[in-house]
């Protein structure tokens, strides 16, 4: 049989390894979201930039448009 102080032994050990994988599976996750927040953040953009080129697209057809019924009349 396991002395009483053993066993005290391998419960604070066992607690220190849980806290560890704790910790571990913490920061893990955090840098985790911190991705994911990250690549939102660059659809985000991307999506704003396709926008303001759609923007412009528009403008340029609007233009070239106008350009060519000036032309004909």
């Amino acid at each position: 049989m396991e002395s009483l102080s053993n066993m005290h032994i391998k419960i604070r050990y066992l607690i220190v390894l849980i806290v560890g994988c704790l910790s571990i599976s913490s920061v893990s996750q955090n840098e985790t979201e911190k991705e994911i927040i990250f690549i939102s953040t660059k659809i985000d953009s991307i999506d704003i930039r396709r926008n303001e080129l759609l923007g412009q697209l528009e403008q340029l057809k609007l233009h070239k448009i106008q350009n060519d019924l000036n032309c004909c009349w």
